[in-house]
Formats: C-alpha cells, structure tokens, sequence
C-alpha cells in the first residue's frame, strides 16, 4: 500500500468473513477494525479504532436480510423497503 502503510486481515475460523483488519504505519496501528456476524454472515457490529478512538457501529436487518436500521457511532439511520425489496424510505438522526 502507499506510504509505508500496511493491511493484515483475520478471518472468522469458519467461514470466509474478515473479522479483524488491521492497517499499520510501520509499527504504529493506524486503524483497527473488529467485525461480528449473525448466523447468516450479515454483519451485526463492527468496531473501528483510530488515533486513540474507538465507537462501535451496530446493524439490524428484516426477515428478508434487508438493512432497517445502522448506528454509526452517534447517528442512527432507518431504512424501510417496499415488498419488492426497493428502499423507500430513509431517516437519519444525528446526535
């Protein structure tokens, strides 16, 4: 990668889903990224760390696997889709 800067994946031990990311400036940890899934393989948190920071993203889905809801640290977002699986409708509350 440019600039000295480095990636190193982990995957869960069962399936081919990346549970941890790390991207490292020499020794230096620039950016962490831990991962978890549900039974499905759709993701249900993922914790991103950088320069001393850490939040903690959650996601929900429906019956259908469709996104309906994802917190982005403070903001939250809402989804809703019609029966054809097409989003109609999105709300954002930022905090």
């Amino acid at each position: 990668m440019p600039n000295g800067m480095t990636l190193t994946q982990s995957y869960e031990e069962k399936r081919d889903l990346p549970a941890e990311m790390t991207y490292r400036r020499g020794t230096t940890g620039v950016v962490i990224r831990n991962c978890a899934y549900d039974t499905l393989g759709r993701p249900l948190t993922r914790k991103p760390a950088r320069q001393g920071g850490t939040r903690e993203d959650t996601f929900t889905h429906n019956g259908r696997s469709e996104l309906t809801e994802a917190v982005l640290g403070s903001d939250d977002y809402a989804y809703a889709c019609d029966c054809m699986g097409r989003s109609c409708t999105k709300k954002v509350t930022a905090k």
